[in-house]
This record gives structure tokens, C-alpha cells and sequence, in this order.
């Protein structure tokens, strides 16, 4: 991690929240940006500097919650500035952020659609954010709004959304009472890459249809009122800032959505020459755009109505894609694909192409940048995936990419996750109101049908307090939703009695994880799809008489012997914006892992592994050789020994319900040591 910054934060960590805007803060910028047209295509100027966007989105930390009326926690920052650095590491130079997002807390918006203020917190927050990008070399698309505005079930008020964006008063007030100061305070910070207006605003279109032609439960936004509102904003943010400005537009749409967004069609509909985009960003799904609206497939000359304008691709998938059009068909390439120094135009054009073909392409054939989905969102495209496309363009073309060259620490080899507790809250005080502290994976889809056991491996770091809980839960498709929260309680533990210093291993089983209502009360109702896993959450809690602190270590996360996070690659970490809680990758401690170092599905592995179903132990081995296996107390005291030659299966008859470590031992070398729950 970069240490200027940590010491940085570090000084101003107080009871578990962090004082934003307490950093050494970067002065604003005196130079214009503007777009420069060059023989190699077009590049954005920030702060002086011409650069070819390549990135990724962020695009929230806290979904909806990014600016709140809170201070920022601890957690919140280092999620923030590991997102940013690891973009950064890979040879990236930009990050998407989503910042107002649905308007769930800011802007403050009233009931008949006028904007009142900001959270309290919010320039605070975003500056932070902002300085962490600067000292990286990073800039910022800055995404004020999202069709989510109009999106039910999301905690926001659709009615008042749909009554702020239909009424030009409504712009207005955004414009007096949060856009005015959000811009006075940090519109010029030389780290801001655009101001962008929205985020596919055209999902909530009316376009006189009663359906509409967007995707939000909500379509009933006049196309006018919506560039409208895009108009006002930009010729603010042009008048008052030295900034440029642009929106996220949904597709590549000639005809539906490129004549709306012309300066002419813009700046007469608001009578003001300065209501115009700077460049446009615009986005592609392979499944929604085919070839005819890919800009794999088409350079950026071809989008006529697009003449004079440059374009960053602002969305597309994170990883290699395929001829499929489901997410979960999205195939990686073969070694076809594997360099688009030479041809890159009839690689494009084939059925798929690689990720690192998608950027050279883009960067060949006149855009003026490339940013994936997303850094929190899995299931499209991991930093791990797309940071092979953003080494090998900084490789290729380092001047057109570099902002500010950086010294890393080496995160080579075999690494681990560390969760790190200072001062975290104990349940039920914390600032949010709850004990819902979360390390979690995004949108992570996996198979657990006809699998056995959920195992990690655990390092409690010596010196840590006893008084944690961990709640091992999944995301999964049930017959009542979409998806369930579904924990594994009665598989939760104490922290209490295990061993510190050494890597332990936990074994759930799978079909202890079990759909939970909104209230968490358990589905009497709801059947379960262990197909379709699309999250992993470890939540955690402090249960002692107050506040937690100490470290662990978590690796190997599986299921069987299949390996889905080993945590070797920069940007694999887990998610967490707990109070006094930081996520890093480190150097593992202790033994080397006796996994394989590649993520893989099917790889066979050496160490046996334990679980107990009911009052049964059941010792799982991939082989014949004599194991030796004690049932240790919490107390640290052997409760029972047994012997096998492979698997094989113990009666706990008579052991007490309870909590229990169980070592395996094979030719007198401990192999694995597992915390089970006996009932």
C-alpha cells in the first residue's frame, strides 16, 4: 500500500470515524481542460496534461450512502483508497464514481421536488476522495445521478424524483443549493476528470409511450425535461468551473439518443450556448448492443452524429467476452486474442474479444478512453481481469496514460486478506444503528449445487481480542426473489478459545446457509437455488461490553476443492466500509498456503478437511493415508481422538452441544484445523 497516504489517514483516525477533509488538501487547478484532437486520436487535458482514459468504475463503495450527514469511516476510506490504488498498481489513470446516485440521503430533496441542501458531510467526503486520487495519479468522472432515481424498492422516493427531474424549478434548486457549492469548494480540484451529469438517464424515457423504452419501474421522464436538465447543468459547470463536463449515455444509438445530445439541439432548447457536452461517454454490453452498436466494432468516425465530439467508452465489461450474450456464457478467449498489437480491427470484429483487445482497440481507432464495469461488481469484471488490459495499454503507450509516476510496495506471491479492527463499535452502537458490520465479494457468481462445504482459512492475529463474532452468509436465488440474504447462524462462532498465530480452517456446510425475510427472521417459505450464488458476506460483530480491536487474516475461500478467492492478485480483496475497520491484501503470515496459487474450479487438494452434521464427524480425505484427529474444547482441552486411513465418519454421541476445533494430524503433521459446531 502507499504509505504517504496511510500516514496520512492514520493521524486523523479518531473513535472509529475519520474527520474528512482533514488531509493536506490539494489546491485547485488555474488551467483549463479541454479536449485536444491529435494525429493518434483525441485525448482529455486535465490539469495540463493530455491522457488516454483508461479505467474502471468504482462506482459506489456504500451503495446510495457514498455522501451522507456522517463523517466518513475508516472503512469507507481505505475501501476508497484501494479501489484508486489498485487501478493505479495495474497501470490504470481513472475511476467512475457514482456520487448523488438515487438520492437516497443527498441531495436533500422535499416532497414537492425541490432540493434544499446537501448531506452535510458530502463536499467533505468527496474531497477526500479527491485528494486520495491526486496523490495516485488518478482522475475522477464524478457522476452526479442515476436513472436509479426512479427505481423502487431502493430506499429513495420515486414520486419526489420523478417531480424534481419533470420541473425546470426542480434543476434550479439542484443548481442554487448543491451544485453551486459542491462547485465552489472542489469544481476545480485538479483530480475531477469531468463533471458528469448523469448516469443512462434515458432507462427512465417516457418518449410518449406509457411503457417507455427504458428499464426503470418508473418511465415517465420527458426527453426534453431530461436534456434539460443535462443542458442547465453543463452550462453551469462550463461557466463556473475549469472543468469539462459529459453524461454517461446508455448505448450507441444514432437515431434515439445522439441527436438529443448535439450542442444545437441542447443549447436551443435552453437558449444558452454554453449548455453543451465537452465529450460524450457512452456505454456497451455486448448482450444488449450486439455489433451494431459496439464501438469494438466500429471506430468512433462512424458514429456521424458524433463529428467534433470525442468519446469515452464509459462502460463495458470487465473481462473478455465471448458470442454469448449472458453474463454467465461470457467465455475468456482463447491464446487468439492473447496480443492486438498488429490486427487489432479483425480481432474485434470476431465473435468475442479479449479484454485487452477491447482497450487497444479503442485506444486505435479514435476514442478518446476506456473504463470497465466495475471494481465493486464481480460478476462483469474484477480489477484481477481487467488490470491485464490496463498493464499492457500503459505498457504499450505509457506517455498517454501516466499522470504521476508512482513507487507501490510489492504485492507479489503468496498473499492473504487482512481485516483490520481498531476501536470497531460492539454491536448495536454503531453510527449506522447496527451490528451489520460486512467483508463481502459483490455480485461474485458461483455454483453450489451438489456441493458439500463452504472452508476458508482463518489467521488470528496474537494479541487480538476474543469477543468477535463471524456470521458465514451467501446471496442466493430463492423461490420467493431475485435473491436472499441466507446465513449459515447456527454455523456462527465466537472467536473465543481459538488458537492465535496460526491459520485455522472453517468448514460450513453448504446447506446450512438458509434465505432470511428483510426483518433476518428465517423463511419459513422460501426453497433455495445453490446454483446461482451471486454473493459471499462474512459478517462480523463485536459482542463483548465495548468497542473491538485486533486482526485477521482470511485465505483459501472454496468450496470443496474448488478455489475461489486465494487472494495472490492485487484488487482481490473483499469490500468493507465498517466503522474503524480497514481491508488490505498483505504478505501471508505464518505457513505457506498449501493450496495452488491459481484460482481455478476442480483443482484437487492434499489437505483432508473436517465438518460435523448433526452429531456426526465426517473427515473428508482425497486419499488412504492414516490420519489422526482430535476433538479440542474451547477450553483447549481433547475432548476425543480418532483414527482413519482417508474419510470417514465419527459418532459424537455423547460430546456435549457446543463449540470444537478439530486437528487432523497426517504422518504426525498437522493438516488442517477446523472450528465446528456440534448440536
Amino acid at each position: 500500500m502507499l504509505r504517504k497516504v496511510m500516514k496520512t489517514a492514520a493521524a486523523i483516525i479518531a473513535a472509529g470515524g475519520i474527520m474528512v477533509g482533514a488531509f493536506a488538501q490539494v489546491s485547485m487547478q488555474a488551467t483549463q481542460d479541454s479536449v485536444l484532437w491529435t494525429e493518434a486520436g483525441p485525448r482529455l487535458v486535465i490539469n495540463g496534461k493530455p491522457i488516454f482514459v483508461s479505467g474502471m468504475n468504482i462506482a459506489w463503495v456504500d451503495y446510495g450512502l457514498d455522501l451522507t450527514d456522517a463523517a466518513m469511516t475508516v472503512g469507507a476510506v481505505q475501501s476508497f483508497k484501494t479501489h484508486i490504488e489498485n487501478v493505479r498498481r495495474a497501470g490504470g489513470n481513472s475511476v467512475r464514481w457514482w456520487l448523488h446516485n438515487n438520492a437516497r440521503v443527498c441531495p436533500k430533496i422535499n416532497a414537492q421536488g425541490r432540493v434544499t441542501g446537501l448531506a452535510a458531510n458530502s463536499i467533505a467526503i468527496m474531497r477526500t476522495v479527491l485528494d486520495i486520487a491526486y496523490e495516485n495519479g488518478v482522475v475522477v468522472s464524478m457522476c452526479l445521478f442515476s436513472h436509479n432515481l426512479l427505481q423502487n424498492n431502493q430506499q429513495t422516493n420515486p414520486t419526489r424524483n420523478m417531480l424534481f427531474l419533470n420541473d425546470e424549478e426542480g434543476v434550479d434548486s439542484y443548481i442554487e443549493n448543491a451544485l453551486k457549492p459542491i462547485l465552489d469548494a472542489i469544481g476545480n480540484h485538479p483530480a475531477v476528470m469531468t463533471w458528469e451529469v448523469f448516469n443512462e438517464p434515458e432507462g427512465m424515457l417516457n418518449l410518449n409511450n406509457t411503457n417507455g423504452p427504458g428499464w426503470t419501474d418508473h418511465r415517465v421522464i420527458n426527453y426534453d425535461n431530461l436534456i434539460r436538465f443535462t443542458a442547465k447543468v453543463a452550462s453551469y459547470v462550463r461557466q463556473n468551473t475549469l472543468k469539462m463536463v459529459s453524461t454517461g449515455i446508455h448505448d450507441f444509438n444514432n437515431a434515439q439518443y445522439f441527436n438529443r445530445y448535439a450542442d444545437s439541439y441542447m443549447t436551443n432548447l435552453v437558449n444558452d450556448p454554453h449548455a453543451f457536452l465537452d465529450f460524450w461517454q457512452v456505454h456497451y454490453y455486448p448482450q444488449w448492443g450486439g455489433t451494431t452498436m459496439s464501438p469494438f466494432h466500429n471506430s468512433a468516425s462512424h458514429w456521424s452524429n458524433a463529428t467534433g465530439k470525442a468519446i469515452v467508452v464509459g462502460e463495458f465489461p470487465g473481462k473478455s467476452w465471448g458470442a454469448g450474450t449472458v453474463y454467465n456464457n461470457m467465455l475468456a478467449t482463447d491464446s487468439e486474442f492473447a496480443d492486438c498489437r498488429t490486427d487489432c480491427v479483425q480481432r474485434a470484429t470476431a465473435a468475442g474479444i479479449a479484454i485487452d483487445s477491447a482497450f487497444h482497440y479503442l485506444f486505435r481507432n479514435g476514442y478518446a478512453g476506456a473504463m470497465t464495469w466495475a471494481l465493486t461488481d464481480a460478476k462483469f469484471g474484477t480489477i484481477a481481469e481487467t488490470g491485464v488490459a490496463l498493464k499492457k495499454l500503459y505498457d504499450l503507450y505509457p506517455t498517454d496514460i501516466i499522470i504521476k509516476q508512482m513507487d507501490f510496495e510489492d504485492l507479489s506471491g503468496d498473499l492473504a486478506m487482512k481485516l483490520v479492527m481498531a476501536n470497531m463499535p460492539q454491536e448495536g452502537t454503531a453510527a449506522n444503528g447496527g451490528p451489520w458490520n460486512e467483508l463481502f465479494i459483490q455480485q461474485s457468481t458461483h455454483d453450489f449445487s451438489e456441493k458439500e462445504n463452504f472452508i476458508f482459512d482463518m489467521y488470528i492475529e496474537s494479541g487480538s481480542d476474543e469477543d468477535l463474532m463471524i456470521v458465514p452468509a451467501l446471496k442466493l436465488v430463492s423461490s420467493e426473489k431475485e435473491w436472499h440474504w441466507s446465513t449459515a447462524s447456527d454455523e456462527s462462532f465466537m472467536l473465543t478459545g481459538m488458537e492465535q498465530g496460526k491459520w485455522l480452517t472453517i468448514t460450513v456446510p453448504v446447506e446450512s446457509f438458509k434465505p432470511r425475510n428483510d426483518d433476518g427472521t428465517l423463511s419459513t417459505t422460501a426453497t433455495t437455488n445453490y446454483s446461482v450464488i451471486q454473493g459471499i458476506v462474512l459478517q462480523y460483530f463485536s459482542k463483548g461490553s465495548g468497542p473491538y480491536s485486533g486482526a485477521i487474516y482470511f485465505d483459501n475461500v472454496r468450496v470443496d476443492n474448488d478455489t475461489l478467492f486465494n487472494f495472490n492478485q492485487a484488487g482481490s480483496e473483499w469490500n468493507t466500509a465498517a466503522e474503524g475497520v480497514t481491508v488490505s491484501l498483505v504478505k501471508r503470515p505464518g505457513a505457506a498456503s498449501v493450496f495452488s496459487g491459481v484460482k481455478a474450479s476442480g483443482i484437487t487438494h492434499s489437505a483432508p478437511t473436517a465438518l460435523v452434521r448433526g452429531k456426526t464427524l465426517r473427515v473428508n480425505s482425497v486419499d488412504n493415508s492414516e490420519l489422526r484427529i482430535k476433538l479440542i474444547n474451547v477450553q483447549g482441552r481433547t475432548i476425543r481422538t480418532f483414527k482413519s486411513k482417508g474419510s470417514a465418519d465419527f459418532p459424537l454421541k455423547n460430546v456435549p452441544a457446543g463449540r470444537y476445533i478439530v486437528e487432523i494430524k497426517k504422518a504426525d503433521k498437522r493438516v488442517n484445523t477446523s472450528a465446528v459446531t456440534v448440536k
